[in-house]
């Protein structure tokens, strides 16, 4: 069988997108942690079973099909619970990215009737002014921070308020670096984690199957069942 450790079974692929300064300790993201420390258990787990694929090998007591089923039933039990624990922190950090999508893509919906009102009077407003009349106002709402009249422009589609889609893009791409510029570095890099982290959990699975489901252990399967068929006919006769 001659399992191997598979290079991208590695914690530290995580840490690659891990901003760094110099002198500086990096902020703890528990979202990270909980994928980093899920890959270290698979890494762990997966060096488990790759161990006792070899010893079982060099064991000359038992034979290589029953060597080879020990490893499958091994390897079977470990991953379900290491698929499990990859699974759960993918859901976490999945949770957590479209968290902040629905946080930076506009400003918080309104709240009540009068809020409502006031967005829908502002759209009509805007769509009925000139595009250079539009621009000023929009533009001014950005430097003075009225997130009101930009939260009225974002919150529905672009025409609404006078806009073609590509414009009101640009807009939600503007509010989104000027008022959650942070939010939108970590959502970038939570997102190149996870896909290192689902490069890593692949690797995982592909040696779970490597050592349970392979047609060689599927083979030794159905030869112990026949094995064990045949001693229980022969039991009977006795």
């Amino acid at each position: 069988m001659a399992l191997k450790i598979p290079l991208a079974l590695d914690e530290r692929v995580i840490d690659h997108h891990i901003p760094t300064m110099p002198g500086q300790t990096p902020r703890v993201d528990d979202d990270v942690v909980t994928l980093r420390d899920a890959l270290k258990a698979a890494r762990e787990e997966a060096n488990n079973i790759v161990a006792l694929e070899s010893a079982m090998t060099n064991d000359r007591t038992r034979q290589t099909g029953e060597a080879a089923l020990l490893v499958a039933d091994a390897a079977k039990r470990s991953g379900a619970r290491i698929v499990e624990r990859l699974d759960a922190a993918r859901a976490r950090v999945v949770t957590a990215i479209e968290r902040l999508d629905k946080l930076t893509a506009a400003p918080p919906m309104p709240i009540n009737n009068q809020e409502i009102a006031d967005e829908v009077e502002m759209r009509t407003t805007l769509k009925a002014m000139t595009d250079k009349e539009r621009d000023d106002v929009i533009n001014d709402a950005f430097i003075s921070g009225k997130t009101h009249i930009i939260a009225a422009i974002l919150h529905k589609d672009a025409f609404m308020s006078g806009l073609k889609p590509a414009r009101q893009a640009a807009l939600r791409h503007r509010y989104q670096q000027q008022f959650h510029a942070s939010d939108v570095v970590r959502r970038a890099r939570l997102a190149k984690q996870l896909e290192a982290f689902d490069r890593a959990g692949t690797a995982f699975t592909r040696l779970i199957n490597e050592a349970s489901d392979s047609p060689a252990i599927h083979l030794q399967a159905a030869n112990k069942r026949a094995a064990d068929e045949a001693l229980a006919v022969l039991m009977q006769r006795t």
